[in-house]
């Protein structure tokens, strides 16, 4: 009798998860509890500025009576990662499977004979005679093979290759019929699970001849079970122990065997009793005196399959579970700090470049009557946009000196101060130019002259601008005022170059073969030589064409 079995049919059934559902929120047991955040990491600090912006302050001098400062705002942010944990009570929904056992849906009867492995043997034949296997009154030959002592066994003594060979080598061919069917590979069957075939992993191979050593007349993988020949050591297994080998009883008239009962669309058998038949007739004679030997048995088979399905019912029913939750979160610490520098007031005295084609700056003199006592004082050159000065400060123009650089008069402002810039400062033709002085420290103070007032140590009052500018005041060192009388006193020096002819030679570099020089074996070659690899030359009889290859290219000459 066959089983089978179809998916099992599952009943829903309540079970007791929705009581335990409205008595646990009404004890209020479900949820979690957590304990405190932990910090357990902290990095990532970062800064932001802001600013600078200007603050003014009135204490300074001039008409605006106004002092300025720079004021910058850091924001300085941490990353800080925290941790808690706690313990979180839910009820979990179980379903419990009961089964209730297994019910027959239908019961069918098989009409045919089931495919499977069936192991014979038979004694007191005659000896050394080939029988022929008929089942049913069919001829099964193709369907039986011998075994265990009655199968023939060697192995082979030279490789095998999976390219065309016409011969096989083997250690011996005693015993083997003069043509037939051998199988190379393992000679241990894996048996069928419940009924089926068995398998050997095996390469099926055809002879028509054999010498005592030799197979001949081969044909490769005729059994189909690998997608081509394969290759095959020396060593390995070689038997006769195929399907379809002859049958041949040996001296005592003992043979054993295997059948393998086909069930296809092609072979197959009706269910009942059916006669196993071994004999010498190959045509299967029943006549008297036409047979020398036989043996037949009886092989019954009857089936009935029914088919099962498990019913089971499905309980829904209900469990706390309490489990250890942890959680984690980043979160940013921000701290914010302000920083002001020290108050100064800058001055600005604009000027014309008139030199045909400009000027390159290299210093600028001023006059200081007062000087802070530690705090440095700078200048600038910045360009002039609509009369008044800008923000854009010219490059190379800014020159700061400290306080012990500074020269001061208090009496008649005849002691200058040079500020001499790192790099000669490019002023264009016809475009306006402001000198600013600037510091952090309000006790710095330089001498100016005022229109129709008297110049210092002299009789003549002041009647002419001769820089064509004015001076300027501010309150921010952005947003300027104009003091028309006034003028900063100053002495501008400009470059002059000298005009000649020169000569300049450039020449080739010498090629080298190597990164390393030739005559001081420190770096210093350029490998541009390229060098050959070992027989780096290529010819061809018949052709007029020379190849040099060399390390990372080739080069083709026609002669």
């Amino acid at each position: 009798m066959d089983d089978d079995r179809i998916p099992a049919i599952t009943i829903n059934v309540s079970g007791n998860y929705e009581q335990m559902l409205r008595e646990e929120r009404e004890a209020g047991t479900l949820g979690t509890i957590w304990n405190s955040w932990n910090t357990i990491w902290t990095g990532n600090t970062r800064s932001s500025s802001s600013g600078p912006r200007t603050e003014t302050n009135a204490a300074g001098s001039g008409g605006e009576g106004n002092l300025i400062r720079q004021v910058t705002t850091t924001t300085t942010s941490v990353d800080v990662r925290q941790e808690r944990t706690g313990m979180n009570t839910r009820l979990v929904e179980r379903i419990d499977n009961v089964t209730a056992g297994d019910r027959v849906t239908n019961i069918e009867v098989v009409p045919w004979v089931r495919a499977r492995d069936v192991n014979w043997s038979v004694t007191g034949m005659k000896p050394n005679t080939r029988v022929y296997a008929f089942f049913d009154g069919t001829d099964v030959n193709a369907d039986n093979k011998p075994r265990v002592t009655s199968a023939q066994n060697t192995t082979l003594a030279v490789n095998v290759s999976k390219a065309e060979v016409v011969t096989i080598t083997v250690a011996s061919t005693t015993g083997f019929p003069s043509t037939g069917t051998i199988g190379i590979g393992d000679t241990f069957e894996q048996l069928p699970v419940g009924f089926g075939f068995g398998f050997v992993k095996q390469e099926q191979v055809t002879y028509t001849g054999k010498t005592s050593t030799t197979f001949t007349g081969i044909t490769r993988n005729t059994g189909h079970q690998y997608e081509e020949a394969m290759n095959w050591l020396s060593g390995t297994p070689v038997t006769n122990q195929t399907y379809g080998t002859q049958l041949v009883t040996d001296e005592l008239g003992t043979l054993y065997g295997r059948f393998k009962i086909p069930n296809t669309d092609t072979k197959r058998f009706r269910i009942g009793a059916r006669t196993f038949r071994l004999t010498d007739s190959s045509t299967n004679s029943q006549i008297g005196g036409f047979v020398n030997t036989s043996g037949e048995s009886e092989y019954l088979a009857i089936g009935h399959k029914q088919t099962k399905q498990e019913l089971i019912m499905a309980v829904r029913n209900g469990q706390l579970a309490t489990v250890p939750v942890r959680a984690q979160q980043t979160v940013t610490r921000s701290s914010d700090s302000t920083s002001a520098g020290d108050w100064y007031d800058p001055l600005a005295q604009t000027i014309m470049c008139d030199q045909d084609g400009g000027m390159f700056v290299t210093s600028v003199d001023l006059f200081f009557s007062h000087k802070d006592t530690t705090l440095p004082v700078w200048v600038e050159i910045r360009s002039v946009i609509n009369g008044y000065p800008s923000q854009e400060i010219l490059p190379f123009s800014k020159k700061s000196l400290t306080s012990s650089q500074i020269s001061v008069n208090p009496t008649d402002g005849t002691t200058a101060t040079t500020f001499t810039f790192d790099s000669p400062v490019y002023l264009r033709d016809s475009y306006e130019y402001a000198i600013v002085v600037a510091s952090d420290s309000p006790d710095y103070k330089i001498w100016i002259s005022r229109l129709g007032e008297i110049d210092i140590g002299g009789t003549r009052a002041i009647s002419s601008q001769p820089t064509l500018g004015s001076l300027f005041k501010s309150q921010n060192a952005s947003t300027w005022t104009a003091s028309q009388y006034e003028d900063m006193k100053f002495t501008l020096r400009r470059a002059k170059f000298t005009i000649g002819s020169a000569e300049f030679s450039v020449v080739n570099e010498t090629f080298t073969t190597d990164l390393i020089s030739a005559t001081t074996g420190a770096d210093g070659g350029n490998g541009l030589i390229p060098k050959l690899g070992r027989n780096p030359i290529e010819t061809v009889t018949g052709q007029s064409k020379v190849k040099v290859n060399f390390l990372k290219f080739r080069v083709l000459f026609l002669i």
